[in-house]
C-alpha cells in the first residue's frame, strides 16, 4: 500500500467535484465498522504521509504522463484542470475512491490466469491520447487482494469551497471570519476531508460533513450544483508504460464483468446463480 500511494502523490494531479459533502451524512456506524472504517482512514492518511516523505526527498521521482514534474505535492487532494468535451475546468483529484461501499468492483476475467488487453489514457486529464495496455487479470477494486495491475485509484470531483461567515471551530481547528475549506472530499460514514486555506497556506483537516453548513455559518462559495464525477484506475500495462483507464470504461472491455462485495472490506468475483 505504501508504494501505491507514494507512487500516487507523484503520479497524478487531476481530481473533480463530488455532490455537496453535506448531503452525504452516513447512518452511524456499528461498533465493528467504526473500528474498521477509523483503521482503513488511519492507514490511508498514514500512507499519505509516508508517500509525501518519500516525494519530497527523492529527486529521481518522475512525474506520469500528463503530469508536470513541476506540479506541486499536496497532502492528500489536488486541484487539477481537464477538459470533457473540448471545455477545461479545475477540478479535484483524490487517491482513493470514497463511499462507505466504493464501487464498482471490477473482474477482470479473475477466473483465467492470464493477461487481458484494454484501451487506456497516457493522460486522464483530457482522456487521450489512448494507448494499448495489456494488464494482469484480477479483481479491480480498493478492497482487492488478488494481483493485479494497479497502481493506484483516483477520483475526479468538483472544487467544493465553504467560507466561514463568523469565527468558528471545526474539528479542534479555529476559523476566523473570512477563512475558507476548499477540496472538500467525502470520505465515509459522514466523514469529510478538505483543506483550510488563509491566504497562500494550506493546513488539512478532517471533519463531520454535517458540521459544514449555511446553518453552522458556513456558506458554499464553491460547487453548488455541480454533479460531475468519475474515477479512475491508473495501472501498470506490460508493454512497460502506464496508463488511465475510467471504472466505466474497464467495466465495458469485452470479457470484464462487474463482481460484488462480499462483507465490509471484502470483494469477489459475482457469483452466478
Amino acid at each position: 500500500m505504501d508504494s501505491m500511494m507514494a507512487s500516487a502523490s507523484r503520479d497524478l494531479k487531476e481530481h473533480e467535484p463530488m455532490t455537496t459533502p453535506t448531503a452525504k451524512v452516513g447512518k452511524p456506524l456499528s461498533t465493528a465498522r467504526q473500528a474498521a472504517f477509523g483503521a482503513t482512514v488511519t492507514a490511508i492518511s498514514l500512507a499519505m504521509s509516508i508517500a509525501m516523505s518519500i516525494a519530497m526527498e527523492s529527486t529521481a521521482l518522475s512525474a506520469a504522463p500528463g503530469v508536470g514534474a513541476s506540479d506541486p505535492i499536496q497532502p492528500s487532494s489536488y486541484t487539477l484542470p481537464i477538459i470533457r468535451n473540448g471545455r477545461k475546468t479545475i477540478r479535484v483529484a483524490a487517491n482513493f475512491w470514497s463511499g462507505e461501499y466504493p464501487s464498482p468492483v471490477i473482474d477482470v476475467n479473475s477466473s483465467s490466469p492470464g493477461e487481458t488487453e484494454i484501451k487506456a489514457y497516457k493522460s486522464l486529464r483530457d482522456e487521450k491520447p489512448a494507448t494499448r495496455c495489456t494488464i494482469t487479470n484480477g479483481l479491480y477494486h480498493p478492497w482487492s487482494t488478488t494481483p493485479n495491475s494497479v497502481v493506484s485509484y483516483y477520483q475526479i470531483v468538483p472544487l467544493v469551497e465553504y467560507k466561514a461567515l463568523r469565527p468558528r471551530t471545526i474539528a479542534g481547528a479555529k476559523l476566523e471570519k473570512g477563512a475558507v475549506i476548499s477540496r472538500l472530499l467525502y470520505l465515509a460514514e459522514g466523514s469529510c476531508q478538505g483543506v483550510v486555506r488563509r491566504g497562500k497556506k494550506e493546513t488539512p483537516i478532517d471533519f463531520p460533513c454535517e458540521e459544514v453548513n449555511e446553518a453552522q455559518g458556513m456558506r458554499l462559495v464553491s460547487g453548488a450544483h455541480d454533479k460531475f464525477e468519475e474515477q479512475w484506475l491508473h495501472v501498470s500495462c506490460k508493454q512497460g508504460h502506464k496508463a488511465f483507464i475510467r471504472d466505466r470504461e474497464l467495466l465495458a472491455t469485452a470479457g470484464v464483468r462487474e463482481g460484488e462485495v462480499e462483507s465490509y472490506g471484502v470483494v469477489r468475483a459475482r457469483r452466478t446463480p
